[in-house]
């Protein structure tokens, strides 16, 4: 049976949590958001655009708030904080996460003691994650406790209580973490591609705390940079749910978004008016967070044709097996050629499992073989491989199978089961409140329109072979424009001790 997977629909766990999304958490929520009930409507009525179910607005402060009306009994509230990496050095990595996991420790009016008897009979979690471009904090909580989760949201981005004593825990227990990693195949691959693919790139900063700045990072430096994200410049807030009503007093609209949302004719408990007004009284201008003159830097362009072609080291730490990662131009993530280049990569990954993982004598030769990118404002194509027996031959089997990518006609026949896939893919992110937060947060922070997202199922469902085809020739086909870091374990302890 193939596998169908790509990357950039799933959770790519090839590589160390270091170049990945780090995810604090007080607590996990009880309920899923997906159980969700519908009713069926009898009468034909014309449904209004997606659109409708979004509306934008203003605070006092001068911070974005959007709403997404989204059917369920669930709310999603994010604190989304722009800049990431670009405003930290790489010495530095990880300092906006350690800020965050600290702030979600205890605040001024709610201690630890306190959440944890809250969160015995209300249903909610606050988390954090810090990826290049921003971070975020989201508060998810069952409608009904809207109102006591809000305030401990709130508070705990206001005023959180930021005790040494919780840094210096937490410090120990990353940098036990770090150490158990750093001799590990994946963190050693990780850091190799970071520091091949990004050298004198903003993108060289790592979200996560790594082993260059586990040291660094101070309380001194937490507590200054905790007054850099309450930069409200810096701030956007986005609220998904199934409000009711809006600004101008019309009542809710029947959510219609294609392959995302489901029915929602029941009537909501929480208004937009009521999310509006609480977010102006917690974030507004009465809040701490007011503009600090803080300039994102724009993000360089990424291109790789200059780089070093290929990159090898060998370490006993691998034993008798590779592991290897190539990393190549991707397109942005709103250009017209992503789509094309998505159903590329999951051709691709077929090829690649049933041309290098299955064939002939290399069965079991390697244990992990897949397509994948690296998100970001720039994005960047990855192939990963892990726990190849050897080296030998490996690079060239996988050119060879990336060269034999079928022609349009072979592509026009297989067309409809990777658009099913694809469409399944972005269904099933959609389907929950914390998908939809993401893809909102994401389209609002790399294309301005926070509806941008939902052109995607038509892109899809319109995108043709000839356009695949062209995305692979422009994207994967010249195997020059791969560059290869490879880690090998060939050579014995005892040469590498000398």
């Amino acid at each position: 049976m193939k596998r169908i997977v790509f990357s950039v629909f799933l959770s790519w766990s090839l590589l160390c949590s270091a170049l990945l999304t780090g995810c604090l958490s007080t607590k996990s929520t009880k309920s899923a958001d997906n159980k969700q009930t519908t009713k069926k409507t009898t009468s034909a009525r014309a449904q209004p655009s997606p659109l409708a179910a979004f509306s934008e607005h203003t605070l006092s402060n001068n911070i974005p708030l959007i709403v997404k009306k989204h059917s369920g009994t669930f709310i999603s509230i994010r604190f989304v904080i722009e800049g990431g990496v670009s405003l930290l050095k790489e010495a530095y990595s990880g300092l906006e996460n350690v800020t965050l996991q600290l702030m979600l420790t205890e605040s001024a009016n709610f201690s630890q003691e306190a959440t944890a008897e809250l969160e015995k009979n209300h249903d909610f979690s606050i988390t954090a994650a810090s990826k290049k471009d921003y971070s975020y904090i989201e508060l998810v909580c069952a409608e009904k406790d809207f109102d006591v989760a809000f305030n401990v949201f709130a508070d705990r981005i206001l005023h959180p209580t930021l005790r040494e004593k919780a840094f210096n825990a937490l410090m120990e227990e990353k940098k036990a973490a770090i150490a158990q990693k750093a001799a590990t195949p994946q963190a050693m691959l990780s850091n190799e591609l970071r520091s091949a693919a990004y050298k004198h790139h903003p993108y060289a900063t790592s979200p996560l705390v790594t082993q260059l700045s586990a040291d660094k990072i101070t309380f001194d430096a937490v507590k200054q940079y905790h007054k850099k994200i309450l930069g409200a410049e810096k701030v956007k807030i986005i609220a998904v749910g199934n409000f009711s009503g809006g600004t101008d007093g019309t009542s809710a609209e029947k959510n219609t978004d294609s392959a995302t949302d489901g029915e929602h004719d029941s009537e909501a408990a929480i208004s937009i008016d009521s999310i509006v007004a609480k977010t102006e009284g917690a974030f507004g201008a009465k809040s701490s967070i007011a503009p600090l003159n803080i300039t994102i830097p724009s993000i360089p362009p990424l291109d790789f044709s200059q780089h070093k072609n290929l990159s090898q080291k060998e370490s006993a730490l691998f034993g008798e097996e590779c592991y290897a990662v190539s990393y190549f131009n991707a397109p942005h993530r709103f250009d017209a050629d992503y789509v094309p280049y998505v159903f590329a990569g999951m051709i691709l990954d077929d090829l690649l499992f049933d041309e290098v993982k299955q064939k002939d004598s290399a069965q079991s030769a390697v244990k992990s073989l897949g397509v994948g990118i690296m998100e970001g404002m720039e994005q960047t194509g990855i192939i990963s491989v892990f726990k190849a027996k050897t080296s030998e031959g490996l690079i060239d089997s996988i050119d060879e199978a990336i060269a034999s990518f079928p022609k349009e006609k072979v592509i026009r026949r297989e067309l409809n089961r990777y658009k099913k896939d694809y469409i399944m893919a972005l269904y099933e992110k959609n389907r929950e409140i914390s998908g939809v937060a993401d893809s909102v947060m994401t389209s609002y922070v790399y294309a301005r329109n926070p509806a941008k997202y939902l052109e995607r199922p038509d892109r899809v469902e319109t995108v043709t072979a000839k356009q695949i085809f062209e995305a692979y020739q422009k994207y994967f086909s010249q195997k020059d424009g791969r560059k290869w870091i490879v880690l090998t374990g060939k050579i014995s302890a005892e040469t590498e001790n000398q």
